[in-house]
């Protein structure tokens, strides 16, 4: 995992927060608490330029539900360091030949399917080119 961010959360201790060079879609960063009591996975969007909570494993063991936004929080606003972590490693991920890089392929979005993807990390935008000849870029 290459780590994005290392903080202290009240009540949690310290947590960090990476990727996963060989990860699978949907795209997503891993926090870990520094006893590896538990694991948070937070999604991040490439089209929306979102966060949400993808789950909590294992469950029982989950730290409190201010400490998991604050995670939501760091993800969100550092998205686009995560966006491009995530791009990088997918480039170099076998399964990415299957699914797109950026895992989304295959989805449906603005009247056709995702037929392709690119993302420019310096802009942080997203292209795609939709089954139907329309092609988007999607702002950051």
């Amino acid at each position: 995992m290459a780590t994005i961010d290392t903080t202290n959360i009240a009540g949690v201790g310290t947590v960090t927060i990476g990727v996963f060079t060989l990860d699978h879609c949907p795209p997503h960063a891993t926090c870990r608490d520094g006893n590896r009591r538990w694991t948070v996975r937070i999604n991040f969007s490439f089209i929306h330029n979102t966060v949400s909570l993808r789950d909590i494993i294992p469950p029982w063991a989950a730290p409190p539900a201010d400490a998991v936004a604050q995670m939501e929080n760091l993800v969100a606003s550092n998205l686009r360091a995560y966006q491009e972590m995530w791009w990088n490693y997918q480039q170099r991920n076998p399964s990415g030949n299957t699914i797109g890089a950026c895992c989304l392929d295959n989805q449906a979005l603005g009247g056709g399917v995702v037929q392709s993807a690119t993302f420019d990390p310096a802009t942080g935008t997203t292209v795609v080119a939709l089954s139907n000849g329309v092609t988007h870029i999607l702002p950051p």
